[in-house]
């Protein structure tokens, strides 16, 4: 009985750790900047939305093999040039980059979606 446990659960481990894995490994390369998206329809909020993406656009930021995500915007906002280290969590749902968690909404290898508590949600384009 012990063998069919033991044989049951390692599906169940390495299949987990092959996810974390790819989501890792789909992370690496460059993210382009596209959009924010409020989470309320408030004309405060579109407002804000709108200044948001002009401030932001043309920022790109890039995952290193070496966990380090490095963003940069020429001419841009100061924080928007930077390399602080990144760590995808063990539930393979959120990400640490330098002290800000993220959530990870969608992660495919063409588009990444970021949400933050309090915070709009953000867009990116993987650049190849």
């Amino acid at each position: 009985m012990a063998r069919f446990d033991f044989l049951v659960f390692l599906p169940i481990v390495f299949g987990s750790s092959l996810n974390a894995q790819s989501k890792n490994d789909m992370l690496l390369g460059r993210w382009a900047f596209q959009k924010f998206m409020a989470h309320d329809n408030t004309v405060a909020a579109y407002k804000f939305i709108s200044d948001a993406d002009k401030a932001n656009k043309g920022m790109v930021i890039t995952f290193r093999i070496d966990n380090k995500m490095m963003s940069n915007q020429p001419n841009g906002i100061k924080e928007n040039n930077s390399v602080v280290p990144y760590k995808l969590l063990k539930d393979n749902l959120h990400l640490v980059m330098g002290s800000d968690t993220a959530r990870i909404d969608v992660l495919n290898p063409t588009v990444l979606v970021l949400s933050m508590e309090g915070r709009p949600t953000i867009y990116f384009k993987r650049l190849k």
